[in-house]
């Protein structure tokens, strides 16, 4: 949930970008159906715009190296170890809560809207006419409007000025009006919060009633009669939600569109300036701060209070192969975002995640973020890895919570090397040239060796610093501490070559 709501408020910053530069290039033009399918396709790019974009912020480089210490993923990873828990926020929590009752209060509202039109409707009198449905209301107040394929109006004006009513309303059902209110309205459910989506919405009715008053006139009804009639037509009740009214309230704007000419090809060419909005809009959501506020929305979830409800498991879930295949797995498939890598972005994610009871992998969620393109790199390789043996309890298999920290650090490949050698700390290495190797260095027996893991290639213990492409290695297992070996052993086999 946290993850739909962070992609709406993406949404959001397109649609306003979108609507802003609509209102100052373009909405005073004739050129009114261009004008309709404009603000269809603001809508359609604005949703569409994080998956798209999103696919380039992910672009990778090939000539970058990337360091992980595999110190980081022996320690304790269960959830509830070392106060991982208790960093997390309830703020995204809060948002979202406040974002979900807000829509809901909106889609009531419209469920309300609708019903009561419908009410209304139906103290009418139902005529079928001209291939389509006449609604007359005994009432005087009712303005005339068009709600789907129905065209309501009240006795008077059915009487009077049925002909000019009926092709106003007609033009709106011809050219489906109804369903881009439809969508419309959907909008401002899901982007409450955001101007733009009600005032896209006022504006797409707006264009919905110049389009049926264009289509009068073309019929051959007086111009001047016509506007008459509207200026007659500007009292009566009004149907906001998913109708058409044909006493719009900005009748000022109807009749100056009536009287202005059709805008020229120079004129229509004022388009272009909606293809400044994505960028406009990319910027914005890239400002850094508002970028990591974004990325954090992506952890919030329904719940208020830490999640315990995962039982303690006899034994903790596993990566198919152990640590050190965990080390291999996300050395051959994490990639250092680029925008990362130009600004020297460096540091640790945390990532979250459940293994159920069938090994899968679920809930996963930033604990501790580093930087929102590295976090969202570490997401990616997380929900990628394959099925985990899962934790166990009294025998049986069980859900069990994990946190698996990920270093990002930017380094040479000399510095690597370097690194190779403190306290025997193994490091998966990646560049261009030299591909994916595997950086060993002996222990250092000044160290309390209960904290360090011994290291044996080919049945030899590593006595020196030693480099290994990780395409060169048979086998590994890890073994747990023992008396021979108090900080555990790694236990690597070569190809034989």
């Amino acid at each position: 949930m946290g993850t739909f709501f962070a992609y709406t408020l993406y949404s959001g910053i397109f649609l306003l970008a979108f609507y802003l530069l609509y209102r100052l290039f373009i909405s005073g033009e004739k050129q009114i159906a261009l004008n309709r399918a404009i603000l269809l396709g603001c809508y359609a790019v604005a949703f569409a715009a994080c998956p798209i974009f999103n696919s380039n912020w992910d672009k990778t480089s090939s000539d970058m190296t990337m360091v992980f210490p595999t110190g980081e993923l022996n320690v304790p990873s269960m959830i509830l170890a070392n106060g991982i828990e208790e960093e997390r926020t309830l703020l995204p929590d809060i948002i979202l809560w406040i974002y979900l009752i807000g829509a809901s209060v909106v889609l009531l509202k419209t469920f309300y809207s609708v019903a009561r039109l419908m009410l209304h409707i139906s103290k009418g009198e139902f005529l079928r006419k001209d291939g389509h449905t006449l609604v007359v209301m005994p009432d005087k107040t009712t303005a005339p409007f068009s709600f789907g394929s129905l065209i309501v109006m009240n006795a008077y004006d059915y009487e009077t000025v049925c002909e000019a009513v009926t092709a106003h309303e007609l033009a709106h059902i011809r050219c489906r009006h109804y369903l881009d209110l439809l969508l419309a309205q959907m909008v401002c459910v899901v982007l409450w919060y955001d101007p733009a989506s009600w005032l896209m919405r006022d504006e797409l009715k707006l264009i919905h009633e110049y389009q049926a008053d264009a289509a009068v006139i073309d019929g051959g009804i007086d111009p001047k009669e016509y506007q008459m009639l509207l200026i007659r037509k500007t009292v009566g009740n009004r149907f906001h939600i998913l109708a058409n009214n044909l006493n719009h309230s900005k009748l000022k704007n109807r009749i100056a569109m009536m009287q202005k000419e059709r805008s020229g090809g120079l004129r229509r060419m004022r388009i272009a300036a909606l293809a400044i909005a994505p960028a406009v809009a990319l910027t914005v959501v890239n400002i850094p701060a508002l970028a990591s506020g974004l990325k954090s929305l992506e952890t919030a979830s329904l719940r208020l209070s830490p999640d315990h409800s995962l039982p303690d498991p006899d034994t903790e879930a596993e990566f198919p192969g152990g640590t050190d295949a965990l080390i291999r797995y996300l050395s051959m498939n994490v990639r250092y975002p680029q925008s990362a890598h130009d600004e020297d972005r460096t540091g640790k994610t945390v990532v979250g995640f459940t293994v159920q009871s069938d090994g899968s992998i679920s809930d996963v969620k930033i604990e501790k973020s580093a930087w929102p393109d590295l976090d969202e790199e570490a997401v990616r390789v997380v929900r990628s890895m394959p099925d985990w043996t899962p934790a166990t309890k009294d025998g049986k298999p069980v859900a069990s919570g994990y946190t698996l920290p990920v270093k990002f650090r930017l380094q040479s490949e000399e510095a690597a090397e370097a690194a190779s050698s403190i306290q025997g700390a193994p490091f998966i290495q990646l560049s261009k040239n030299s591909g994916a190797k595997l950086m060993l260095g002996p222990s250092d027996k000044d160290c309390d060796a209960n904290d360090l893991q011994t290291v044996r290639v080919d049945g030899k213990l590593l006595k020196e610093n030693m480099v290994i492409d990780l395409s060169d290695i048979e086998s590994s297992e890890t073994f747990p501490p023992s008396e021979e070996f108090p900080g555990g052993l790694w236990d690597i086999k070569l190809k034989k070559k």
